[in-house]
């Protein structure tokens, strides 16, 4: 597998996993909902400074040297994580030891992760010569790939222990980080001549300026706000609304993360092939998605309405994502590392702020929280119709 998909699988996974026992850790760590939420919500905003910054350094060196250091750090950080879990269980540490390791884990996460999805993105786009867009959304799908995995692994191993999934990705990782990766030299190359551009462009863009592209900013960081709520709610939602227990809980929102990532995965390899050249269909199958889905997750209560909801959320969501990437793509199409830095750093805006408003309105407001979705939803629509006059106005129309 191409060295950009199989880090991006990884992390994916990870990142799914974590949020799947969730639930297990609130109940055997001592941080609550609360201290969970801005543990990973603060830690997500090194991101924010970091993630343009490796991407500069994507522009300058390469797409493979970035790809290695940040996955290199993400397996660390991944690594200490692991280590109080260990502590907690087998040799009863401190609660204070904990505290220390998992801070430690978030803080190296958000240093060297920042870079690892844009790094991926541009060897991805450097090597292929396929639309653009289509190449996104199979990156995209690869890690909602991961996503689906990664709460089904959570499962088999809640049968003995939810967190042996994150040490078993946690192995596969440093697998991959001790592995040569001197066969891919050529395309280290390649992205750092072609400066991580889009295949075959052969007219020279402006540089990159946030300023002009903060239609799609913003639609990346009201999109990961969207996906931060709901996914740090979900569980603690679950278990309020059923009266579940912690690992029942567990298995009910892995279910969903997984039927989550199945569709997104779905969605990315037929569907956006499919209308990727129909843009009048590609969007209004994506708002039409992304509101019903919104609206519906206020008033879902059994778990078929949670299915159909979930379905349809996802479904938004996937083409979304490769819809603003490629408009700001082709409007800056030498500046892929710094696209993708930019990209990162408002994704995580959105996401920290997900993360960190779900834990609030959970704590203040549980019986309300899935309403709030239904209130950003319109406001990705209203900005993709900021962005669709920006275009207009930039190629004269």
């Amino acid at each position: 597998m191409h060295l950009g998909y199989l880090t991006v699988l990884l992390m994916g996974m990870m990142q799914s996993a974590l949020f799947a026992c969730l639930p297990w850790l609130i109940d055997h760590t001592p941080l609550d909902v609360m201290e969970w939420s801005w543990l990973i919500g603060v830690s997500l905003f090194g991101f924010v400074l970091l993630a343009p910054v490796w991407g500069r350094v994507t522009d300058r060196y390469g797409a493979l040297i970035t790809l290695r250091l940040s996955f290199t750090g993400f397996t660390v950080a991944l690594l200490i994580l692991l280590l109080p879990l260990v502590d907690l269980v087998k040799l009863n540490g401190s609660a204070s030891v904990v505290v220390c390791l998992l801070i430690l884990s978030r803080l190296i996460h958000g240093l060297f992760a920042s870079g690892l999805f844009g790094a991926a993105q541009a060897l991805v786009l450097a090597r292929s010569k396929r639309d653009a867009k289509i190449q996104l959304a199979r990156l995209n799908a690869i890690n909602q790939l991961g996503r689906m995995l990664g709460p089904l692994l959570v499962v088999i191993a809640a049968l003995h222990y939810p967190p042996l999934a994150l040490y078993v990705l946690a192995f596969v990782c440093v697998l991959l980080v001790l592995m040569p990766w001197s066969r891919f030299e050529v395309l280290a190359r390649a992205s750092v001549t072609s400066g991580g551009a889009l295949p075959d462009q052969t007219t020279v863009a402006p540089a990159f300026r946030w300023q002009a592209a903060w239609p799609e900013l913003a639609m990346a960081s009201l999109l990961t706000l969207f996906v931060g709520i709901l996914q740090f709610v979900l569980g603690p939602y679950l278990q309020w609304l059923w009266s579940l227990s912690s690992v029942e809980a567990t298995a009910e929102l892995s279910k969903l993360l997984f039927l989550s990532a199945l569709v997104i995965t779905l969605a990315a390899l037929v569907i956006v092939p499919k209308l990727a050249h129909a843009p009048r269909c590609y969007i209004a199958v994506m708002v039409t998605c992304l509101l019903l889905g919104a609206v519906f997750m206020g008033g879902a209560e059994s778990r078929i309405q949670w299915a159909v909801a979930v379905a349809l959320v996802s479904i938004g969501v996937a083409l979304c994502s490769p819809y603003y990437g490629v408009k700001i793509r082709e409007r800056w199409p030498e500046c892929q590392g710094a696209i993708g830095g930019y990209l990162t750093s408002a994704h995580t805006v959105g996401y920290g702020l997900g993360t960190l408003a779900g834990g609030w309105l959970f704590d203040a407001f549980p019986e309300r929280v899935m309403w709030s979705l239904s209130f950003i939803a319109p406001f990705i629509v209203l900005c993709m119709a900021f962005q669709r006059r920006a275009t207009e106005r930039l190629s004269g129309k």
